[in-house]
């Protein structure tokens, strides 16, 4: 399941993993009946030097099994078909060392999200400067707010942070939520405020 931790006096959730890169944590939601439309929201913070899809472009034999994004991915079913990503930038501005690090709706960000992805997908990150095991709780994630620098093209859906998704099929597979950063905690990580999850 997801970890709890304690940061700046309050309870977040999240992965919390330390000693090892490239691990998710995760937590399954059973469903009650068939559904074929998906909505809901996260609200997080961003933890240490997130970068963004950085693990997949990287490493370019990953799949949406593996850990493709310093975030939270939701799923459903086996084997795993995405519904929403909710990727953490490095900074709000792009990474002069690598791109990759940068979200990919940044602007002039040439780097796609992985296929199985597509447009599906909010990112943001929560520091104008990057900083290992620093904690950024004055800029909450996916909100379309406070998207300085090069993020801007990011934070235009309206609808942020909430997400709606209509399957391509009718469904009583239940769903996964896993959050997963390329380094252990507390290097990077993402840390969840609250997680709503509807179907229909």
């Amino acid at each position: 399941g997801l970890n709890p931790e304690i940061l700046s006096g309050k309870m977040y959730c999240g992965r919390f993993l330390e000693g090892a890169n490239y691990l998710c944590a995760s937590t399954t939601f059973s469903v009650p009946g068939e559904y074929s439309q998906v909505c809901g929201r996260l609200k997080g913070y961003e933890h240490g030097g997130t970068t963004s899809f950085h693990s997949y472009w990287f490493q370019t034999q990953l799949t949406i099994d593996d850990q493709y994004v310093d975030g939270a991915s939701i799923t459903y079913g086996l084997p795993r078909k995405h519904i929403w990503t909710y990727v953490s930038g490095l900074q709000e501005s792009n990474y002069q060392v690598d791109a990759r690090y940068s979200c990919p709706c940044n602007t002039d960000n040439v780097y796609n999200p992985p296929p199985f992805v597509g447009n599906d997908y909010y990112c943001e990150a929560g520091t104008t400067e990057w900083s290992h095991n620093a904690f950024f709780p004055d800029d909450l994630l996916w909100d379309g707010q406070q998207c300085g620098g090069d993020e801007g093209p990011c934070c235009t859906n309206p609808n942020m942070p909430w997400f709606t998704k209509t399957l391509n099929e009718t469904t009583n597979e239940n769903i996964e939520l896993r959050v997963c950063a390329i380094d252990p905690y507390p290097l990077d990580d993402v840390a969840l405020q609250l997680i709503e999850i509807y179907i229909r």
